[in-house]
């Protein structure tokens, strides 16, 4: 039925299996319907009906196109395209987390994405940001670190999968580093990224400027 409107029945497809069942709605002209069900049995019907709420347009996408710049030695920003926008209220949530890293196989080699698999496995959350819109100011972050970020979008129905991102901090006494790096989505790694990625000769490079490869994974603690 609708909240409006009187109670009809409501087309659907379907399998009962013993106590429970499984219905799929179809046709559904309107953005939100409220159900109600009644069970039955050689007794009589259910007195009170169970009532739920239902979204046609279902849980929200994940975000896209993220980036991460402005690096200072206490903040940077994130950015994100929306994904397809369902529901009719959407929040963005940024959670910050420190992040340490695991480096197994191969002999160790320049910077990242060299000597091996990188894992990133998220320590304690720092931050948890929630706003109307996909952008991010992070501040009073301590120096030098790195951190693993995560971000999700909700909506009445739900919550989209996890974007995971890379991001740092600049030492005290570096210059800040404007403008924003494009990230993929993965972990930091994945051969190629900037900064530290060049292998055992060149200089390495601690990675403080570096991209973000597509490469290493995360690990949700």
């Amino acid at each position: 039925m609708s909240p409006e409107g009187p109670a009809v029945p409501l087309k659907s497809v379907g399998r009962e299996e013993g106590l429970t069942g499984q219905y799929t709605l179809t046709q559904l002209k309107q953005d939100k319907v409220e159900v109600w069900c009644w069970a039955k049995n050689t007794v009589g019907t259910q007195a009170t009906p169970c009532k739920f709420s239902v979204y046609a347009h279902g849980r929200p996408g994940p975000v896209r196109s993220c980036t991460v710049g402005n690096h200072t030695a206490s903040t940077f920003t994130v950015g994100c395209l929306p994904g397809p926008l369902r529901g009719t209220t959407t929040s963005y949530t940024l959670m910050v987390y420190t992040q340490s890293q695991d480096r197994s196989g191969g002999d160790g080699g320049g910077g990242r994405g060299q000597g091996g698999a990188v894992i990133h496995k998220l320590g304690q959350m720092v931050r948890n940001i929630t706003n109307q819109h996909p952008f991010f100011h992070v501040e009073g972050l301590q120096a030098g670190q790195e951190f693993a970020l995560v971000v999700r979008v909700t909506n009445e129905e739900g919550i989209s999968p996890p974007v995971v991102l890379s991001a740092f901090t600049l030492k005290d006494n570096a210059h800040p580093v404007i403008g924003a790096e494009r990230c993929n989505g993965g972990g930091v790694g994945g051969g190629g990224g900037g900064g530290g990625g060049g292998g055992g000769g060149g200089g390495g490079g601690d990675g403080g400027a570096g991209g973000v490869g597509g490469g290493g994974g995360i690990v949700m603690s």
